[in-house]
């Protein structure tokens, strides 16, 4: 009998059930209206709710948690008895609020729902699950782990949160993969089925990793997409990481005419911005904060490499990378310190609980208290002082499973599943071409698909060979007001647009208007139209074209590629950064010659005029902010 119709039977009772058919204490479902908004379309067919589960599955005295889930039903007449439970990454992303009309609407997810019923998850302390971590947590982290004063902070607002979870009854050190695999247990006994199949992301297949090593029997296959794997260090390794990485994406690079023919040095590039940065490190201005209480950050060649890694988190990122380097190796730091602040901006987990995530790196992660020191300060003052207690064994089962990892990961690379390969004796790792973190495509959601129908069988992965290459970005003219410009519009759109369109506005009327009013019109018979109308009308124009073309080159620099336009410009675009300095002297000629010329004429020419020298003045004032402040 299919999830869903568990669900409905569930819902359509008219009383309690018999005692014998009454489910255990911590497997009660109990349905709910959504607290997020769905189509009309979908609010038949998707099932919200909640599962209640102990807190501390050790003590059954524990408070219960109540997690929220939904179920996008099989789209069988007959779905198969064992639905796909999928589990988020982060640790502490929300799933199920975010997520669940997209995956609904999902071509890929259609596929993986042929035969099943999808089960969209929010582990505990994720998203719309219980416990609430505190909010004022969220986005706290320190922009590097190397500032002392900011730790300082961090480590004050834990201690105080966690006291305040106590008072409440909530405890961190209970946010854990253990805990989080055991809760799957009781959602699969409360919706009445036998055994599941388990879909894990990114931190989410650390969690699918543990439910294999606690509860086997209740798992039939599962699927995980850059994993986490108990047993090895996974934080704090970045450099190790990067290192590897570097080198398959020199490689891709070198197989690629267009991509060798421009960085014909990518490798030899690299290895001076490292030895660069590592002799000479600069000081990053960013905004003060308690994140960077210092108002900079150090950029050496551990902080520029990780960077420079992240890069290859996506796809649209990592096609700038070989840019990024050449651009560093030709022009030193200037460029990467002028966008420091729009890539702290492109790596932030702002969709991420950060209590949520540091709890369960405290708790799972015992051998990377080595590597990554910084949990050291964190843990204690979160999850008490057994942080570090869950198990930390490599996973040994049997149980058939897929694994799947981008070859450019440089959160999960390749090296972490085939170590969590290592311990699974019917495990199978594909390595997705041209991909780093974040991928998807119908390609590997029928891989998916295939795997879970017979799992015992190897999955026919040919449609790999057919992800198309990384659309390497080329060629950038630098100009550091351009990016500064794209910087600051992402920032605060509104302020950056205002100006823009007030001189779009005082600059329509003289383009289109003066030369009819002034150069035409003339009420004069064979009077000569004025230089300084001539002159004003030049340099409106200019000051027009000047705007539009900006907004052209940063539209086409970002189709080219996301870090383009944080750079410059696009290859013939050059005219743009030049355009500036051709107004500067039109609007000096214009105002010089209009002073100097007959003031007569009516009063809309009076205004066509000033409208024109105000408009360009306002451009050449905008420019001058971006460039110089």
């Amino acid at each position: 009998m299919g999830v869903v119709v568990v669900l409905t039977l569930l819902a359509a009772q008219a009383g309690p059930p018999p005692p014998q058919a009454e489910p255990p204490r911590d497997a009660r479902i109990e349905l709910a209206a959504p607290p997020f908004e769905l189509p009309p379309s979908l609010r038949d067919s998707i099932r919200f709710g909640y599962i209640e589960v102990p807190q501390d599955h050790d003590d059954p005295a524990s408070r219960t948690l109540r997690l929220a889930f939904s179920v996008l039903p099989a789209r069988a007449a007959e779905p198969a008895p064992d639905p796909i439970i999928f589990i988020p990454g982060g640790p502490g992303m929300s799933a199920v609020g975010p997520w669940t009309a997209d995956a609904a609407r999902s071509a890929r997810i259609a596929l993986l729902r042929e035969r099943r019923d999808f089960i969209i998850l929010d582990p505990r302390g994720h998203g719309l699950s219980e416990p609430r971590t505190c909010p004022e947590l969220d986005g706290a982290a320190p922009l590097t782990s190397d500032s002392p004063a900011a730790e300082t902070i961090l480590v004050s607002k834990l201690s105080a949160c966690r006291a305040r979870l106590l008072a409440d009854g909530a405890r961190p050190e209970l946010l854990d993969a253990v805990q989080a695999a055991r809760d799957i247990d009781v959602l699969r006994r409360g919706l009445g089925v036998e055994r599941v199949n388990l879909l894990g992301a990114s931190y989410g297949s650390r969690i699918a990793a543990e439910a294999m090593r606690r509860i086997p029997s209740a798992i039939r296959a599962v699927v995980m997409i850059g994993p986490v794997p108990p047993g090895l260090p996974h934080l704090g390794d970045d450099a190790d990481v990067a290192g590897a990485l570097f080198t398959a994406l020199f490689r891709r690079c070198a197989q690629l005419d267009a991509c060798s023919a421009t960085y014909p040095r990518l490798a030899e590039d690299y290895d001076s911005v490292m030895a660069r940065a590592r002799r000479s490190p600069v000081r990053v201005p960013v905004p003060t904060s308690d994140r960077a209480p210092e108002g900079w950050i150090l950029l050496d060649d551990r902080a520029l490499n990780e960077g420079l890694a992240q890069l290859l988190t996506a796809r649209s990122l990592a096609a700038g990378a070989p840019l990024m380097i050449q651009t560093i190796a030709r022009h030193g730091f200037d460029p990467v310190v002028g966008m420091a602040p729009q890539l702290l901006t492109l790596f932030a987990d702002d969709d991420i609980a950060f209590g949520t995530n540091l709890a369960f790196h405290c708790n799972d992660s015992p051998v990377s208290l080595e590597t990554a020191p910084w949990l050291r300060t964190r843990c204690p003052a979160w999850v008490g002082e057994s942080y570090g207690d869950a198990a930390g064994e490599p996973l040994r089962a049997d149980i058939p499973s897929l694994i799947m990892v981008g070859e450019l990961d440089p959160r999960t690379p390749p090296r972490y599943a085939r170590f969590l390969a290592s311990g699974l004796t019917r495990a199978r790792v594909l390595e997705i071409p041209w991909h780093g973190h974040e991928y998807q495509s119908p390609c590997m959601s029928r891989i998916q698909r295939d795997f879970f129908d017979s799992p015992h069988l190897a999955p026919d992965a040919a449609c790999l060979d057919s992800i198309a290459p990384i659309p390497f970005a080329r060629r950038v003219v630098l100009s550091r007001w351009i990016g500064r410009a794209v910087m600051r519009a992402n920032a605060a759109p509104f302020r950056a647009a205002a100006p823009a369109a007030a001189a779009v506005l005082l600059l329509l009327l003289p383009v289109t208007l003066l030369p009819i009013r002034e150069l035409r019109g003339q009420r004069t018979e064979h009077r000569r139209a004025p230089l300084g109308a001539i002159a004003i009308w030049l340099a409106a124009a200019t000051a027009l074209i000047f705007l539009v073309g900006v907004m052209a080159a940063i539209v086409i620099g970002a189709r080219t590629n996301v870090l383009v336009p944080a750079l410059g410009v696009p290859a013939g675009w050059a005219w743009v950064v030049v355009l500036p300095w051709v107004l500067c002297v039109l609007t000096i000629a214009a105002a010089a010659l209009a002073s100097r010329g007959n003031r007569q004429g009516d009063r809309f020419s009076a205004y066509l005029r000033y409208s024109g020298l105000i408009g360009s003045v306002l451009v050449l004032g905008l420019w001058a902010y971006h460039s110089l402040v």
